[in-house]
């Protein structure tokens, strides 16, 4: 049935286009017939409807032709709630008005076949995903046969859109056997743009209309374009479209025409609107640049394929700049490409050198400033100063800050510089540019923009960042000691400081700022900005340590270290070194971590800077308690607390007491490692420190596993897993994680304490905790052993064994060496 339904519909239009081609040779009378009888079969079809009006118009039955018209008009309405289309209300307007061209007599002027498409581009490669996208999208669109289909190729400058369409519209011409018509509209070049009448004019004139026919007005010239390609298969290129409103008039009324319209706007109005299908054209794949470049240059691109690939990566995998990249390589074929690669390495020139003189189509930064000169002033000072963020992507409250304007107007600008393919989404609310568009952006900052107004720009962005960077770790981890900075003096909050609503936009905030925040820190560092990166590095060290991200924990400390004691500022030398010391702390380099710790101590006993020997004293506890030095990191907390409690510091007492209670638990002390978790809860819920509350939950689970309160520890184990998680808690997740798994083997539940287990070594593993990672493959050894899995257990003992020898250490908090060496014997033991 559906075959049989496709034949005849296949059938009907065959029939269609022999009667359109006889009507358009002048004959008329001579199909009423015929025309009849196929307008009895398909009522409601307008073609077939058209065709039989202009034939009894042409037979002299005008009245005839409107009577039909009217009948098929009812019929749509009440049918179908739809009037008649445009093209079949003018034919009705053109009988009302005898219209001349109606008449139709033969031996008139033959309908016009033009070929306008350009050549095919040449060397074109790749984009297989984009051609299959753009045929289906044409055959979808072509079932709604009365519809014009309209498929536009939207991107940036220079992304190959003219190329894509050109190469697809050679392969698809075969299709539209009454001709192409192509026109570049210029709505991006030098000159200016054409108009819609000027586009009309030109098209009618391609058309075989004589210029006396063509009428004066646009409207009209409009409705004759819609005539003249009325039942017409047509393929109309509308190249370098420059808004909605030059394409409109330029549109057919009929769906056998296909409209292809390249533009690096995004034209929302005519997807919204006219039902457009839009295909954004993003940078090549690297595998397509690497291929183009390669067919480009030719042999050469064997003998060198680093500096081909390095070249693709200078081009931002632009086309038009591997194009102009190729050609300076051509030109001079004696010369490396390395060579053209370290030419190409100043970022600042790299567009200079992208230009091939004497043709501004074939410059790169001349097609980006046909897009800039467009924008309205104020959007181009927000692309310019876009620029100057030293980050991979940018979110609109930190364009707010650089270009001092609303986050709402940074809103605006943003989008509006996205639908001009200037910048492009980057993720929800987040925006980037790639490298050639920020250099040529970084180039009219220079030029247009003062120096004074760049380092206040920058200013600006650094102090967005320090403060939503404090509201964010205030709100996560709820304690006050990276304040400690920011209580000696610092600029006011921007007006694009964001306020966070929870943790978990807090918290997402951080994740996804956290390249920049690294980044930024570090432009600032190179520019000798001591106060922001050493506010940076105070301001994000207990986020950078509880989530594990060590190397940009290192990156970040020595920097503001660094800086510090160049300024001979020793709050900041004392935060850096406290940063530095867990970094070594996490590494498993303990001297080095006694080391920073044991030189911020002194800084602050110097400088009298009480809240600073707060914390060095607390990081050298931390360092004696993973040696298992237990009296003297007792005498360390101890201290700890007594200058806390001196300053009014309730985090840093409640952080003491905590690992006060494990030392006890180590020990054997129970009653009072429970005391000092109890009073350490108790604290981090009065000053809502979530980061305490979970480290006191943990070590109250410790206590009541060694209590045998198993119930009670897996409890506890679970409150601080759920806090560890809702803050992105790296060491908590994992502790707490490990308590439950030797609570789990405890019980007897050794599957269970064994899946515990591998997910804790699965946390550790990637962030390089080597002493953690050791007391993970411990407690993996124990769930492999109670399961027998005796060879897996000898596994994970000698993997915790070596860790440990590997660190020089004797314990690693509970886990001794000897302990491992037992088991290790035991086991060889129970295998004899």
């Amino acid at each position: 049935m559906a075959e049989r339904d496709r034949l005849h519909q296949d059938r009907l239009n065959v029939e269609c286009d022999l009667a359109d081609a006889l009507l358009r040779l002048g004959h008329g009378e001579d199909l009423v017939a015929e025309l009849a009888a196929r307008a009895t079969k398909n009522p409601l079809n307008e073609r077939v409807t058209g065709q039989y009006m202009e034939a009894l118009y042409r037979a002299g039955r005008a009245a005839d032709a409107l009577e039909h018209y009217r009948h098929v008009r009812t019929r749509l309405v009440e049918e179908l709630g739809t009037d008649p289309s445009p093209p079949l209300q003018e034919l009705q307007q053109q009988i009302l008005t005898m219209d001349p061209r109606l008449a139709g007599l033969r031996g008139t002027r033959q309908a016009a076949k033009p070929q306008q498409l350009p050549a095919a581009p040449q060397q074109f490669t790749g984009r297989n995903r984009e051609l299959a996208a753009l045929t289906a999208a044409v055959d979808a669109a072509s079932e709604r046969d009365t519809t014009v289909v309209i498929v536009a190729v939207a991107g940036t400058a220079g992304v190959g859109k003219t190329a894509l369409a050109l190469h697809w519209a050679h392969q698809v011409r075969g299709q539209y056997p009454d001709g192409q018509l192509y026109l570049n509209l210029r709505g991006y070049d030098p000159e200016e743009p054409l108009s819609p009448g000027q586009a009309l004019d030109r098209f009618l004139r391609a058309l075989g209309v004589s210029g006396d026919q063509i009428p004066q007005e646009v409207d009209e010239r409009a409705t004759r374009f819609r005539t003249e390609v009325s039942g017409r298969r047509m393929l109309i290129v509308l190249d370098n479209a420059g808004s909605v409103d030059q394409i409109r008039p330029l549109l057919p009324g009929t769906g056998t025409c296909l409209v292809l319209i390249t533009s690096r706007d995004s034209l929302s109005g005519l997807v919204a609107v006219n039902g457009a299908h839009r295909l954004d054209l993003d940078l090549l794949p690297l595998t397509d640049a690497i291929a183009l470049l390669s067919q480009l240059i030719g042999p050469r691109a064997e003998a060198e394929p680093d500096a081909v690939v390095a070249l693709v990566g200078q081009c931002s995998r632009l086309p038009l700049a591997l194009r102009v990249a190729a050609e300076r390589a051509n030109t001079h074929p004696t010369i490396p490409l390395a060579d053209l690669v370290a030419e190409l390495t100043d970022y600042q020139r790299r567009l200079d050198r992208l230009e091939i003189d004497g043709d501004g189509h074939a410059t790169v930064h001349a097609v980006f400033s046909w897009s800039y000169q467009r924008l309205p002033a104020g959007v181009r000072r927000t692309f310019r100063l876009f620029a100057l963020h030293p980050g991979t992507d940018i979110d609109p409250h930190a364009v707010a800050a650089l270009a001092r304007i609303t986050v709402e107007t940074a809103r605006q600008h943003l989008e509006t510089l996205t639908r001009a393919h200037l910048t492009h989404s980057a993720g929800p609310n987040r925006y980037g540019v790639h490298d050639l568009l920020r250099a040529y952006a970084t180039h009219q900052a220079i030029v247009e923009d003062t120096e004074h107004e760049r380092q206040e720009a920058v200013n600006r962005l650094l102090d967005h960042f320090v403060h939503t960077a404090a509201a964010a770790v205030t709100l996560v981890y709820r304690n006050d000691y990276h304040l400690e900075r920011q209580r000696s003096g610092s600029s006011e909050p921007a007006i694009s400081t964001q306020v966070f609503d929870n943790r978990t936009l807090a918290t997402a905030w951080l994740d996804n700022e956290h390249a920049n925040l690294v980044a930024v820190a570090a432009d600032a560092a190179r520019h000798g900005r001591s106060g922001h990166v050493i506010a940076l590095s105070t301001t994000l060290r207990s986020h950078l340590f509880t989530t594990s991200r060590i190397a940009d924990a290192r990156t970040l400390h020595t920097l503001a270290l660094a800086l510090a004691r160049e300024t001979g500022d020793h709050s900041g030398q004392i935060h850096a070194l406290h940063g530095l010391g867990f970094v070594h702390y996490n590494s498993g380099a303990y001297e080095l971590s006694l080391d920073s710790f044991g030189q911020a101590l002194t800084i602050a006993r110097m400088a009298s800077d009480r809240h600073g020997e707060r914390v060095a004293l607390n990081g050298l506890g931390h360092v004696h308690y993973i040696c298992a030095q237990y009296e003297l990191a007792l005498a360390r907390f101890n201290q700890t607390i007594i200058v806390a409690r001196d300053i009014g510091h309730r985090s840093g007492e409640l952080h003491a007491l905590r690992l006060l209670g494990h030392i006890h638990c180590i020990q054997g002390r129970l009653e009072p490692a429970l005391a000092c978790f109890n009073q350490a809860l108790t604290i981090a819920r009065d000053v809502d420190d979530y980061s305490g509350e979970l480290h006191a939950l943990r070590g109250l689970g410790n206590v009541r596993h060694l209590q045998g309160r198993y119930g009670q520890a897996i409890e506890c184990y679970r409150q601080s897993l759920a806090i560890a998680r809702d803050t992105n808690n790296v060491n908590g997740q994992f502790e707490a994680i490990l308590g439950l798994g030797r609570t789990y083997l405890a019980t007897g539940q050794a599957r269970q304490a064994l899946a515990e287990q591998q997910t804790a070594l699965s946390i550790v593993h990637g962030v390089g905790q080597l002493a953690d990672q050791a007391r993970a493959h411990d407690g993996l050894a124990h769930a492999h052993h109670a399961l027998s899995h005796n060879d897996e257990a000898r596994h994970h003992w000698d993997q915790a064994l070596n860790i440990i020898i590997h660190l020089g250490l004797n314990n690693v908090e509970d886990l001794h060496i000897n302990d491992l060496r037992d088991h290790l014997s035991n086991h060889q033991a129970d295998r004899r």
